[in-house]
């Protein structure tokens, strides 16, 4: 498969094997919106609630071992591919991603809940292969993505205009195909949508993490 190319693909039965131990959800969202900082609080009031590790030919400014983003080297990444060890694989604009269910497969370790992370993209691809798979949606208001953005050293509000609206836009592309994402699962009951603009340490942000918890206790499926 061509790297240059935008495209996902999902292992059914690599999925299905890597997971029947455990129960999975989705947390979707676009970066700098918290997906990463709603698994950390969703793992401390479920000590048996474990993060996929996500394999990226990416380089990584820092190591982030809650997400488990490890980056490798492509003829690594080509390793685990060749020995199916991904469940999911995304290429896009050179770049590759995959996810691999080591990480909650450890023996002798009891899983409850596993969460997938990820861009729309990556949600969509697994819904298609079973539309029944527990979703919660991150949203925030383009603008304020953007800002995290630009404080983070994410985007550079110094880049050339055209260079810094694509990046706008890429955002402002991924909430549109994340809410339309969550219109049609929501269809099926097995989605809610945060609005996360309260601070980590509020209460309306606690009261976010009680209801997500609630939410994946009662809906979260084994994958088959």
């Amino acid at each position: 498969m061509s790297s240059d190319l935008n495209e996902t693909q999902v292992d059914p039965q690599k999925l299905s094997s890597a997971l029947q131990r455990g129960k999975i959800f989705l947390i979707v969202g676009p970066r700098a919106i918290g997906k990463s900082t709603l698994v950390s609080h969703l793992s401390r009031k479920n000590r048996n609630l474990l993060p996929t590790q996500k394999i990226t030919t990416r380089p990584q400014r820092s190591s982030n071992n809650l997400s488990e983003i490890i980056s490798v080297t492509e003829n690594e990444f080509e390793d685990f591919e060749s020995s199916r060890r991904f469940f999911i694989t995304r290429y896009v604009d050179n770049v590759k991603y995959g996810l691999t269910g080591e990480s909650f497969s450890r023996e002798n370790e009891y899983i409850k809940h596993i969460a997938i992370t990820g861009l729309h993209e990556t949600a969509r691809a697994l819904l298609d292969t079973n539309p029944k798979i527990p979703t919660i949606f991150l949203d925030l208001p383009e603008n304020e993505i953007i800002n995290r953005l630009i404080s983070r050293n994410k985007i550079d509000k110094a880049n050339p205009k055209s260079t810094f609206n694509q990046e706008c836009d890429r955002i402002h592309s991924h909430m549109r195909a994340c809410r339309e994402l969550y219109g049609r699962v929501s269809q099926h009951g097995r989605a809610i949508i945060l609005n996360n603009t309260q601070d980590v340490t509020s209460h309306g942000y606690a009261k976010n993490i009680e209801r997500c918890m609630e939410f994946i206790d009662t809906h979260s499926t084994v994958f088959n």
